[in-house]
């Protein structure tokens, strides 16, 4: 796959009363996002409120961006969940699906040491055959990467980038100094306010959430 760069959005799912999905509504969005310009579409993320839903729904939530953006951007899709073996089921399900990466957070409820961490993100990285996006929200969920963790696993040859949520400056300037292979793997900032220091310092490409509302905006300021 090429490098992720651009404005990345990610999809906020719209639901139903029970939960769901409202395809009317999620078409329009995925129209308005495609017409305005979106370099690409994360399915099934925080924005997607995966963590709420059933795995079906999930999987229908993805196969439903992926059917409507037909190939014009790039889909990545979430496999988020709590265990190995969760996620490698889900890797499992998203890859019969038509999506061009997927994006996987550490996993969350259980503290884990970054030992674990980088031998949970090799397992899925060797499961998968769709490129693997990492995810790191320290907010959201604990167990963060270290950078000599995600430098590690950026030797990988199906991990191609990281979507980076934290804010921590100094975090970045170690991260940024560090020898990540940047020809191949996409720094991707979620820095709310902090977007403009993200791509002066050169990250690839920004995504957040209120891209939903306004990516033409996004789009100029990347």
């Amino acid at each position: 796959m090429k490098k992720l760069k651009g404005v990345i959005v990610p999809v906020a799912l719209p639901i139903q009363q029970d939960y769901t999905l409202d395809q009317p509504a999620l078409e329009r969005l995925v129209r308005f996002l495609i017409r305005s310009g979106a370099n690409g579409l994360f399915a099934n993320g925080s924005m997607g409120a995966f963590a709420l839903l059933t795995d079906a729904v999930q999987m229908e939530a993805i196969n439903q961006v992926t059917a409507l953006v037909g190939k014009q951007v790039p889909v990545l899709a979430g496999a988020s969940d709590t265990s190995t073996t969760r996620v490698i089921e889900k890797i499992r399900l998203i890859q019969q699906l038509d999506v061009d990466a997927i994006v996987l957070l550490p996993p969350y409820y259980y503290f884990y040491q970054q030992n674990e961490l980088l031998r949970f993100f090799l397992n899925a990285a060797d499961h998968a055959q769709k490129p693997l996006i990492l995810y790191e929200n320290p907010k959201l969920v604990p167990n963060s990467l270290s950078v000599e963790t995600i430098v590690k696993l950026a030797e990988h040859p199906n991990i191609h980038g990281i979507k980076y949520s934290g804010a921590d400056v100094l975090h970045w300037q170690e991260l940024l100094r560090s020898p990540l292979p940047r020809e191949r793997f996409a720094l991707i900032s979620v820095a709310g306010r902090m977007t403009g220091l993200a791509l002066q310092l050169v990250f690839d490409g920004i995504t957040e959430g209120l891209h939903n509302m306004i990516p033409n905006v996004a789009g100029d300021l990347f």
